[in-house]
């Protein structure tokens, strides 16, 4: 009995030693897991601070220790990049278990968060320094814990212990597409993400599964990582590769970065709403006008163009003045006058009997793409006059002139006027002079006049000899969409020589035809258009007259470009004058090196000359990857794109595809893209390991913590946010 106690007793014991032992153990590694993810976080502030450092602190605002103003990066210079450090001596001896993307298997779990386009740069830049060919052992940061006094002014280490080790991958995703957002819709005038071309992306393929995926997509309210917007797409091309050119976070704000001479004053600005219609706009004059001046155009331009956007928009056809303002309406382009004189001899002595037909011919150019809707009429008002001496009959001032509607878009019409004949004895030499003044009407409305009426003279010299004698002037208008001063003869001049052969001269104006290829820094052809109606998009300002030069609209490429893409948005609610408080979720940064997201932004595109064309060209494939190439090779050429009218700033014509055949088809490039594009989004993912032991040594088998960060980053400012952290189970 005693013997049977003791050995209870006993056994007891042992059993007490060996849970006390257990538990201790037990609460070691506890501790030491909570301090592995503890130092996660550490290892994830490392990572923040790294992007700071190589991308700028303050975004554009970063300066230098010394007070030396230096911009920060807009977007990454690289594609990923990693922890390298020399500092460290590490002691473990199997450098293939360091490797954060060591794909022997699913059981990795972080290789779930690599989209396969960065995955040959990311196990590059895992296996490797970013410097030197260097093993994975070396990319290890100590965490120490450092205790030190100053002592007769030397610093003295009193106490040191090595906390653990973190490690970590920086994956640069601003230039994915947002699988949340892209794709969906049929591709139309670039107002939402869900018009890129996701079918084109590799990993889905072709038409059918883009339609599962988006079919799939709207059962979830948003995908949250890369490995669930896999799992939960078997049947697309997934189950064959990870997604590649897909991610699941995209974020864009609104403003744009001011430019000023002195850098100092750089800075993020707001940008005007253009949402709406022409009474919201007009609530708005100051802020537009203002933002066209940022723009860079001078104030009267900026009074010009808000008139013109005015009229672009409201639904009537009415300029709001007629020096500078454009509706779409027929415009008085050409005045002609032709008298024929037949000549016979008179009965006075030094008298010739002269019997006079007067023809008027007024050309009107209707350069717009839109087909008018209403019946516009023109109006002339004639007086004629001759040498002294001549009397007219009565009621030849008035020479009616053939009315005629616009229903469908011409180019030009000649509108015929004759009066006549009528007979007259004067000396042999006599002058006529007719002095017009055309109106173009809608209604009772003025919507085309002259400032002045237009005169022309003609002289006859008859003789017996001579049956019939024909004189013909012209005027002519360079540009009719800014014709309302005659007496500018930068715009008007008379057309010599001329005969009455030329007349009716229709569908063609010779000087045109010459300034053209001569002045390649403004239009090179005469196509328009006014929408009367609201923006769907910022670009159609490239639509808008801002000066009474010749052939000058708004332009969206090439060295002189305007900022009109910068400093203006459409909001989502017109009651807002700015657009300050719009996320944009999906739109694709340019300054991409991906080149399918890319393609996906710009394919199939309609090349058209307005929103309202029922039979566009739409950009074909070729042509998207050359575009694509060729953004992408500016950006590294000339730096990238800190706003987004820089990307039209080194487009190069020749890029443009041949069926791009007036400007406003070239500029559609721009306009049908630029709302599914922004370029203030910077994307991180970034894997991180971190290894802790107790007592302050890594052995072989340390306790290790591994996580997956999604960080975003404003590039104007540096703004950066932890939008996710995801603890790996492997």
């Amino acid at each position: 009995m005693v013997l049977g106690i003791l050995s209870v007793m006993v056994i007891m014991a042992v059993a007490f030693a060996i849970s006390m032992r257990t538990e201790r153990v037990a609460a070691g590694n506890y501790a030491d897991s909570v301090r592995a993810r503890q130092l996660v976080q550490v290892g994830l502030a490392r990572a923040l601070d790294d992007l700071a450092g190589k991308l700028g602190t303050n975004g554009f605002w970063s300066t230098t220790a010394g007070g030396i103003v230096v911009s920060g990066t807009n977007y990454p210079p690289w594609t990923v990049t990693n922890s390298y450090t020399t500092t460290y001596t590490n002691t473990a001896t199997n450098a293939t278990l360091l490797k954060l993307l060591a794909l022997k298997s699913r059981d990795n779990e972080a290789t779930n968060f690599v989209p396969r386009a960065l995955w040959a740069v990311a196990t590059n830049a895992d296996y490797y320094s970013t410097t030197t060919y260097t093993n994975a052992a070396h990319h290890w940061l100590p965490i120490e814990s450092i205790i030190t006094t100053n002592y007769d002014g030397k610093k003295w280490t009193n106490e040191y212990h090595l906390m653990g080790r973190v490690k970590y991958l920086i994956l640069n995703c601003s230039g994915l597409l947002d699988a949340n957002f892209a794709g969906g819709a049929i591709r139309g005038v670039g107002t939402n993400p869900t018009e890129i071309a996701i079918d084109k992306l590799n990993e889905i393929d072709n038409p059918a599964n883009a339609d599962s995926f988006v079919t799939n997509r709207r059962y979830y309210v948003r995908y949250e990582t890369l490995h669930e917007l896999k799992e939960l797409n078997p049947f697309v091309y997934f189950n064959e590769m990870y997604p590649s050119n897909l991610f699941i976070y995209s974020r864009a704000l609104p403003g744009y970065w001011k430019i000023n001479v002195d850098s100092a004053l750089n800075c993020v600005d707001r940008q005007a709403n253009l949402n709406g219609s022409a009474a919201d706009l007009s609530s708005r004059m100051s802020e537009i006008t203002n933002a066209f001046a940022s723009a860079g155009f001078s104030l009267i331009e900026s009074g010009v163009l808000y008139s013109n956007l005015i009229d672009y928009v409201d639904a009537d056809s009415i300029p709001s003045n007629f020096e500078y303002c454009v509706e779409n309406v027929p415009m008085i382009n050409e005045v002609v006058v032709s008298n024929a004189i037949e000549v016979s001899d008179g009965s006075d002595a030094g008298h010739k009997n002269y019997k006079v037909t007067t023809d008027i011919y007024i050309e009107c150019w209707y350069p717009f793409v839109k087909s008018a809707v209403a019946s516009f009429n023109l109006n002339v008002t004639n007086k004629f006059s001759g040498t002294p001496g001549f009397q007219h009959a009565d009621g030849y001032n008035d020479i009616p002139v053939t009315s005629s509607s616009w229903s469908t878009p011409v180019r030009y019409r000649c509108f015929h006027g004759e009066k006549g004949p009528f007979e007259l004895s004067l000396e042999n030499l006599i002058t006529l002079t007719t002095t017009i003044d055309p109106k173009v009407q809608l209604g009772v409305n003025n919507v085309d006049v002259l400032k002045n009426p237009i005169v022309l003279s003609t002289t006859h010299v008859g003789s017996g000899a001579i049956p019939r004698d024909n004189q013909a002037v012209s005027f002519e208008c360079l540009d009719p969409r800014v014709n309302y001063d005659p007496a500018d003869l930068n715009l008007w001049r008379p057309r010599t020589p001329f005969s009455p052969a030329d007349v009716p001269n229709s569908d063609n104006n010779p000087w045109v035809a010459e300034w053209w290829p001569a002045h390649t820094a403004g239009d090179v052809d005469a196509a328009m258009h006014v929408a009367d109606g609201p923006l769907l998009s910022v670009a159609e300002l490239g639509y808008l007259v801002y000066t009474n030069m010749p052939w000058r609209t708004v332009k969206l490429y090439g060295p002189d470009c305007h900022r009109v893409l910068d400093v203006f948005a459409i909001g989502t609610n017109a009651s807002y004058i700015y657009v300050t408080n719009t996320i944009w979720r999906g739109r694709v940064n340019p300054n991409t090196t991906n080149n399918d997201a890319l393609v996906a932004a710009f394919y199939n595109i309609p090349v058209n000359n307005s929103t309202n064309d029922a039979s566009p060209d739409t950009l074909l494939l070729p042509d998207t990857i050359a575009i694509a190439e060729h953004i992408q090779a500016n950006a590294q050429t000339y730096g990238f794109y800190t706003n987004l009218s820089d990307l039209g700033r080194w487009f190069n014509p020749v890029k443009f595809p041949s069926y791009a055949d007036n400007e406003l088809k070239k500029e559609a490039i721009f306009r049908n893209t630029c709302g599914l594009l922004s370029v203030r989004q910077n994307l991180f993912t970034i894997i991180i390991e971190a290894q802790v032991a107790s007592g302050g040594n890594i052995p072989r088998n340390p306790v290790k913590q591994r996580a997956v960060a999604l960080v975003w980053r404003d590039p104007y400012t540096g703004e950066m946010f932890v939008r996710s952290i995801k603890w790996l189970r492997d």
